[in-house]
């Protein structure tokens, strides 16, 4: 009889499945009769049907770690002569992670552009932000699309060592669960291969004479389509809208609502697909970590799988989907996904915060106490602290902890600083609402501004020491005599070089300088408050809390504090900015903590060497 190429699953329980009494042998075959079911009928796939395979493969997962937890499955595991063939199965699992934590960022990352996209069409219709919008989402796709056929190119080489690789044919139940991991992981491959051409559909205007008729038709104010697009791609329905605004402009609503809708529907197929990619990750994570705790006889050959996949070439897209390819030890150890986790949202961070503002400075601050408590996880792992004692790396370690307690000085000054911003912000707060317009409040803005200038001085040192720290990192020697110790070492430094430039972004943010406005705008601005017609506080969303708190005490100061409305709107100045100080504040302790943890960490080490 025939078989086919990926061991169909309709014949799972005569001659796959081990325990076959047992209910989770029952539910994994059912799970995979559906997997096939959906990968017979889905030729071209839509966004709904990937994500409900995604969703269908996170209960088989569930369903094989029952399987994988039955005492006859983890005997025949563990057996030393099975080497070989658990080094492929680690190997391929190892890879399977890695291209679901590529998905799940370029999820992130579309999700961020369409809602840039739909926060340009809301704001300013028609302006050059929704122009420059639309030409930022149209380079990531790009991107996004020369990646995916990359990672589809794996996929497919995965898929063809499955279906050739020999069976092992001197245990029947070992040969058995062998069968259902690969047919899981061809299942895998499967769903993965739709949702990357889903991803990767080229980007082309429509053609004329469709398009023609559809500007036809939308002039006509007859567009009723939306039935018909059910089946369509959304990333292609989102483009041919995008186009649309740029071809015949956005000053008819109609055209600007059918690009919202069609952004919004893609934003829902982004959110579940990214809910469905973070369960399947989850669950691969607990299937690995199951599988080399039962391979006990393998668990050297994960060393020599990560220094099979350090030499492999990278990628120019260089934004850390590859990082577990290349850098993370222990690759079982959920610190170490979690930790590629958290230093791809700070990349993602870095790299779109050219002007960060007060909110997103708060979010990345957050990010690295998350980042520092998987680094003291890796750090904390026997392998870790072994690699770690050696005597000959002693040099290197006082590097280490020099580094260390050169940014837990620098954080404790921006603390200082913090509290003593919110200090004279209060001070400046109680002058407003106690006495209006009288000399204490003039002072206290005296005081304000010559700590503010001072601060800036103190902190344009920090950051010429902070610029130094990093050249000082980024040349630091790397031991390649053990590739356990190079991907802790690079791990600690990654989460270095983070720290470094969220401080760097932050000591930016609050070294403004004091500086009085131009005369033409406050002439402007003078005349919109005489008229009483200030009602740009949407505007300001973008605007760093100090200089909006300078124009207020400024405009104070120039036109005097008698009437009301230009005092409430310098307490609302300063109220935002006391909530600004209070995020750093905040984030700046979790910082500091936590590279007290990660520093006593390394002291640890040091008795042992």
């Amino acid at each position: 009889m025939a078989t086919s190429k990926c061991n169909t699953s309709l014949n799972i329980r005569s001659n796959s499945l081990p325990s076959r009494s047992h209910p989770s042998a029952l539910r994994l075959e059912e799970q995979l009769n559906k997997l096939k079911t959906w990968e017979e009928a889905a030729s071209t796939a839509t966004a709904d049907m990937i994500c409900s395979s995604l969703s269908a493969t996170e209960e088989l997962y569930e369903c094989l770690d029952d399987l994988l937890g039955l005492p006859l499955t983890q005997q025949a595991l563990s057996l030393h002569q099975h080497e070989e063939w658990a080094n492929e199965l680690l190997d391929g699992s190892v890879r399977l992670l890695d291209i679901c934590s590529a998905a799940r960022e370029f999820m992130s990352q579309l999700s961020k552009h369409a809602s840039d996209l739909q926060s340009a069409l809301r704001r300013r219709k028609g302006d050059s932000s929704m122009e420059s919008s639309i030409a930022k989402y149209t380079s990531f796709r790009r991107k996004m699309k020369k990646e995916s056929k990359r990672l589809l190119a794996v996929l497919k080489r995965m898929d063809n060592k499955i279906g050739a690789s020999s069976m092992i044919n001197q245990d029947h139940c070992l040969e058995m669960m062998i069968r259902v991991l690969k047919e899981v992981s061809t299942r895998t491959i499967s769903i993965f291969q739709s949702l990357l051409l889903f991803l990767s559909v080229p980007i082309s205007k429509p053609k004329p004479a469709k398009w023609s008729m559809l500007s036809k038709l939308m002039h006509k104010g007859v567009i009723t389509c939306e039935e018909e697009q059910e089946n369509v791609n959304q990333l292609e329905s989102v483009d041919a809208a995008l186009w649309s605004l740029c071809r015949y402009g956005s000053n008819e609503g109609q055209n600007v609502q059918i690009a919202q809708n069609r952004l919004e529907a893609l934003e829902a197929d982004i959110q579940g697909f990214e809910n469905a990619l973070g369960c399947i990750v989850q669950a691969s994570e607990k299937r690995e970590k199951m599988l080399k705790l039962f391979l006990t006889g393998t668990v050297v050959q994960l060393n020599r799988v990560a220094e099979r996949k350090a030499m492999a070439p990278s990628s120019k897209y260089n934004n850390g989907l590859n990082a577990r390819l290349n850098s993370f030890p222990c690759r079982s150890h959920p610190s170490t996904l979690r930790l590629e986790g958290e230093l791809n949202k700070l990349k993602t961070w870095e790299e779109g915060s050219f002007m960060p503002i007060a909110d997103t400075i708060c979010s990345s601050l957050s990010g690295m106490e998350k980042l520092y408590v998987c680094l003291d996880d890796l750090l904390g792992l026997p392998l870790t602290q072994q690699v770690l004692s050696l005597h000959q790396h002693r040099e290197w370690i006082n590097k280490l902890l020099d580094g260390s307690v050169r940014l837990l000085d620098i954080c404790g000054v921006a603390r200082d600083f913090m509290s003593q911003l919110k200090e004279h912000v209060s001070d400046l707060q109680s002058a407003l609402r106690r006495r209006k317009g009288d000399s204490s409040m003039e002072s206290n803005i005296a005081k304000y501004t010559c700590f503010r200038k001072k601060m800036k001085k103190d902190f344009a040192r920090l950051i010429a020491a902070l610029k130094q720290m990093n050249y000082t990192i980024e040349g630091s020697p790397l031991l390649d005599q053990d590739h356990h110790l190079h991907a802790v070492i690079r791990a600690i430094m990654e989460a270095r070089q983070n720290t470094i430039a969220i401080l760097q972004s932050l000591l930016m943010f609050l070294s403004t300088p004091v500086s009085k406005p131009k005369t033409t705008k406050w002439l402007l601005v003078s005349k919109l408050m005489h008229e009483e017609r200030v009602t740009c506080e949407p505007q300001q969303e973008s605007v760093n809390e100090l200089k909006t708190a300078d124009t207020a005490l400024f405009i104070l100061c120039r036109y005097g504090s008698s009437e009301r409305e230009k005092m409430q709107i310098a307490q609302n100045r300063l109220e935002e900015l006391e909530a600004c100080i209070k995020g750093f504040e905040n984030g700046l302790g979790c910082m500091f903590r936590s590279l007290i943890k990660a520093r006593v960490s390394l002291l640890n080490v040091i008795p042992l060497i």
